[in-house]
């Protein structure tokens, strides 16, 4: 029963939602402040540039922005202990351990990142072609709803599509 999760006394700092689909839950470890973080580190290196450009200039220039590189590693890093914790918690209420780590927002449109996190997590980051999973979810649901779709699940398989990026 995956609701045994939500009973564990070791699940601080972990958010548990339930899933629009009956018997299903979402688990996630948020990581406070680290786009605001990068944000400030942006804005003093390279406040002009997009952040594509930075993140990618970055990654090919050791010494472009020093301190974007150590948050990126620091963030790759909480990222990683974030994954394998709820690897752990998972396995051990006998709920599967998930095969690739799931990113949205801001972040998930930002592929150089996303392929440093997988390479630095050795974990393949999942992502939808349109990183706004919120817009998704709602059309999701207004389609069901208008009867176009028997099923949100039926919604959902039609209308997401993922891109999965390989951890190197």
């Amino acid at each position: 029963d995956p609701r045994t999760i939500c009973t564990k006394d070791e699940l601080e700092g972990i958010r548990i939602l339930p899933s629009v689909i009956p018997n299903y839950f979402n688990a996630s470890i948020l990581i406070p402040d680290s786009g605001s973080s990068f944000y400030k580190i942006k804005e003093k290196c390279a406040p002009d540039m997009s952040y594509e450009d930075f993140v990618s200039e970055i990654l090919e220039n050791d010494d472009f922005c020093k301190d974007g590189y150590e948050l990126m590693i620091h963030t790759a890093n909480l990222v990683s202990n974030a994954y394998n914790r709820l690897a752990q918690i998972s396995q051990e209420c006998g709920c599967g351990i998930p095969n690739k780590s799931r990113s949205t927002g801001g972040q998930a449109k930002n592929k150089g990142w996303l392929q440093f996190k997988a390479n630095t997590t050795k974990v393949p980051f999942q992502v939808t072609a349109s990183a706004d999973a919120e817009l998704t979810g709602d059309a999701i649901l207004a389609l069901y709803g208008m009867k176009k779709y028997d099923s949100i699940q039926q919604a959902a398989e039609k209308i997401v599509k993922e891109v999965v990026l390989s951890s190197t």
